[in-house]
């Protein structure tokens, strides 16, 4: 009778060892090859909105109504003018800020190539 009983009491410790062998075997290390080149950094390239053209500024004057005001020929012409010249700044401080990005990017794209190249020596 005692026999069975220490037979239940093993069978799962048998299984529990079973289980942690199975699960040790998971975590070996995969046996690398010694004439295997490393891993080739990843390149970062420029984000696709940077290369994408940009769109011609829509720096047209339009006039709104401004109710019974009446304004001279002068002052609606000094308005267009002034509209056109922050619209057309703006738009180049965009296009500006845009062409610093591409830059740093494609500087980061360069340095990585160059660390790559060196190491490959």
């Amino acid at each position: 009778m005692r026999s069975s009983a220490t037979l239940r009491m093993s069978a799962p410790a048998v299984v529990a060892v079973l289980c942690s062998q199975v699960l040790a075997g998971c975590t070996c290390l995969p046996v690398t090859d010694s004439t295997a080149r490393p891993a080739k950094p990843s390149i970062p390239l420029p984000h696709r909105s940077l290369l994408a053209g940009l769109p011609q500024p829509d720096c047209e004057f339009r006039e709104i109504g401004l109710g019974d005001t009446v304004l001279d020929a002068d002052g609606a012409t000094r308005r267009k003018l002034d509209y056109e010249r922050q619209c057309y700044r703006r738009a180049e401080m965009l296009a500006r800020a845009r062409l610093r990005q591409l830059q740093a990017s494609v500087a980061e794209t360069v340095k990585v190539l160059k660390r790559s190249e060196q190491a490959a020596r």
